[in-house]
């Protein structure tokens, strides 16, 4: 009884303050009560307290609560048909409705209802409710109604966690994964859009309730970089904190953005999967230090084995996957220990997440009742087996779009310590010291990943690819290791992120890595337009280049003419690293006259068409061949013109003088 008063009095201690958070949000319509707290577990002969907060209307009250009792569900499927409040029994017990004017309501606006719980073993008390003597999971219909018009004005569906044997069998572990994630904070115009601030603090209060229990953080890495880029106090806030718990636990890595790594494989992206897993860890170990598991993998809409098979090979060797990512299999009860999962060529363990106990994580419900729900969940799991002798652990993964708030993990985090059936642990725990999964034959459960679906990423996969290539030419140019096209990757990353669904929105973040990637070369300028005169046969011609970019790159220029030859050849390696660079090209004319020179600037790779320039060249001087023709036709003319005058004084010597 004491044990049981100290636990009511701690968890009535936290919903004070969790009191004032629902008390900080905006007046409710007259008659709405908010669910704030509760016992999360009684033991034999302890008091079930609910804490409620109620908008009261003005002058006299008709309100009065009823609250129901239903009997213990025996399955997850009937769990779950009473959190939409669809009860298949008769109720156990109806208590007797309690005025609201008759209860005390804190300074807060809080009342508190409570609903004692009899010990068999003392005396009959009709002032405590009698329930069975084992373990339950008992659905609670708490209603607010109007007395004298006999209406419900407002209503909610909780759990009373009945826990009264002795447990001498080991607790249900949960391993409990964390996303701490945004949308795209980098916009397709090279912006960064954070989210709100409200949101930065929520998520930052959640990374901090969690450093004192095993839980795991999964950060994305676009959304910490965009933390670690702003100055805004929030994201440095919340930074921080992924710091700090970074110290206390291992991280778990991913890809840069989350991506179907399937879909990308399956369209011959592998070198995108190579690029998200890279830069993914990196950003990880630069921005926050700490540990990553670099061990466990958390695959995002689907799975194949080509996946399963290239992620083993970097040293993943554990996975949490969705059960609708697996082949089905015959099972009554929910699959509480880890698998082997086959790829083409390797096995991993694996462990199945639970979809039931990831819907709690709700951000559109009452925070403080979805933990609960969530307690109450792991307690029918829990009753599956509640006399198996080995370990059983279970995991549930927040969806990414759930923030982490205060509210819901310290209800979770306070409810987990007080649990008798029920601890938290974490991934190498689950994997470590929980035994695997047997199949009928009582040989380790194998199972298989099922075909994927393509996704959105193969209609825009050879504009992916294009653009990579591309940039792989600018690196060429730039240099291996340089900050621009590291900029530029993250567009093209972002392009690959599983947030993005229309085909649109992929196109605007691809467009915009090949107008950066065509800025860079845009800042290396042609000697466009420019003329030489040529006085000689042979000449130097200088041509110039200009480099903008501030920094050193490396081109290979191509020069071509008609008319010239290049006696040192027509392409030249060219590092331009400074402003103006001046290249000389050896040059022979064949001919006189004016004619164009051809200039190609490219990447050194070749892939990449830097610029084309042409520009003129005049050549004045006669060529051998057409001295030689000139001296023919001289000579010629003066044979011709000799012999002719020759013949006129012989024809004037026929001829007599008059």
């Amino acid at each position: 009884m004491r044990r049981a008063g100290a636990v009511a009095l701690l968890v009535l201690a936290l919903a004070t303050a969790l009191g004032s958070i629902a008390v900080a949000q905006p007046a409710p319509a007259k008659g709405r009560m908010t669910f704030v707290a509760q016992t999360p577990w009684v033991a034999t002969g302890g008091d079930f307290l609910m804490r409620v907060h109620v908008d009261r209307p003005t002058g006299a009250s008709n309100l009065e609560f009823q609250t129901t009792i239903f009997p213990a569900v025996a399955t997850r499927s009937e769990f779950g048909e009473t959190l939409a409040d669809r009860m298949g029994d008769t109720a156990l017990v109806a208590l007797t409705p309690v005025l609201l004017a008759d209860l005390r309501p804190e300074a807060n606006g809080d009342v508190v209802l409570s609903i004692p719980i009899r010990n068999p073993a003392l005396p009959r008390d009709p002032s405590r409710v009698l329930l069975p003597p084992r373990d339950g999971v008992y659905p609670v219909r708490v209603e607010l109604r109007d007395r004298l018009a006999g209406s419900v004005v407002d209503k909610f569906v909780t759990h009373l966690l009945h826990t009264p044997e002795l447990h001498a069998t080991p607790k249900l572990g949960v391993s409990l994964v964390f996303p701490v994630h945004a949308p795209p904070s980098l916009q397709p115009n090279g912006e960064r859009t954070l989210p709100a601030a409200d949101v930065l603090t929520a998520m930052t209060q959640g990374v901090d309730a969690v450093r004192a229990t095993p839980f795991t953080l999964a950060p994305t890495p676009e959304t910490v970089a965009s933390l670690a880029a702003s100055a805004d106090p929030k994201a440095k806030a919340l930074l921080a904190s992924l710091r700090a718990a970074g110290v206390d636990r291992a991280t778990l890595t991913s890809t840069y953005v989350p991506t179907n790594l399937a879909a990308l494989m399956g369209a011959g992206l592998d070198g995108e999967v190579a690029s998200q897993l890279g830069r993914g860890a990196q950003t990880l170990v630069d921005i926050l230090g700490g540990r990553l598991d670099a061990r466990t993998w958390l695959p995002e809409e689907a799975l194949d084995p080509r996946v399963i098979d290239a992620l083993a090979g970097r040293g993943f060797d554990r996975m949490l996957t969705a059960e609708p990512l697996l082949t089905p299999i015959d099972q009554k009860l929910t699959l509480t220990r880890p698998f082997v999962l086959l790829g083409r060529q390797t096995r991993v363990q694996a462990v199945a997440t639970d979809a039931g106990l990831a819907a709690h994580f709700n951000p559109a419900a009452n925070q403080a009742l979805s933990a609960y729900q969530l307690l109450a969940d792991l307690a029918v799991v829990y009753l599956d087996r509640p006399g198996d002798d080995e370990r059983r652990g279970v995991a549930a993964i927040a969806p990414r779009d759930w923030r982490p708030t205060k509210q819901f993990l310290d209800v979770l985090t306070t409810g987990l310590a007080l649990s008798p059936i029920v601890e938290p642990i974490s991934l190498d725990t689950l994997f470590g010291a929980v035994p695997t999964a047997r199949d009928d034959a009582g040989a380790n459960l194998v199972r298989r990943p099922t075909a994927p679906s393509p996704g959105s990423l193969g209609e825009v996969a050879t504009d992916l690819g294009e653009t990579r290539r591309n940039l792989d030419s600018l690196g060429s140019v730039l240099g291996s290791g340089n900050p621009t096209s590291a900029v530029i990757e993250e567009q093209l990353l972002v392009a690959e992120s599983s947030d993005l669904k229309a085909r649109r929105q992929r196109d605007a973040y691809i467009a915009g890595a090949d107008r950066q990637i065509q800025g860079q070369l845009d800042q290396i300028e042609m000697p466009e337009g420019r003329s030489f005169t040529l006085t000689a046969r042979t000449g130097v011609i200088p041509v110039t280049f200009k480099n903008n970019t501030g920094k050193p790159v490396r081109v290979v220029v191509k020069v071509e003419s008609d008319k010239l030859d290049f006696p040192a050849g027509t392409t030249v390696d060219l590092e331009l690293n400074r402003l103006n660079t001046t290249q000389r090209f050896p040059v022979v004319a064949r001919a006189s006259g004016a004619f164009p020179i051809r200039i190609t600037l490219e990447s050194p790779d070749g892939h990449l068409v830097v610029g084309r320039a042409r520009i003129t060249v005049r050549s004045t001087a006669a060529s051998g061949a057409s001295l030689i023709v000139a001296m023919g036709a001289a000579t010629f003319l003066a044979v011709w013109w000799g012999r002719n005058a020759m013949k006129g004084r012989r024809a004037r010597g026929l001829v007599p003088e008059e």
